[in-house]
């Protein structure tokens, strides 16, 4: 499977996620990779991508680590 596939089933996996719990994964693991101290309340669309990238494989070169 290559990267881009890989991505795109880890996104996929997550339909159906909701506020205001399901979100936590990604914000923990966002704040454990970038040494950030988001609160779980916050707006996370481009944590989601971060976490879907590491998921995937998909390197900090490609996509960066970014909220």
């Amino acid at each position: 499977m290559s990267m881009r596939e890989m991505l795109v089933a880890a996104a996929r996996a997550e339909i159906g996620t909701a506020e205001p719990s399901g979100d936590d994964k990604y914000i923990v693991l966002y704040n454990e990779i970038a040494g950030a101290g988001f609160a779980f309340n916050l707006a996370w669309c481009a944590i989601f991508v971060t976490w879907c990238a590491r998921m995937a494989g998909v390197p900090e070169s490609i996509i960066p680590t970014y909220a």
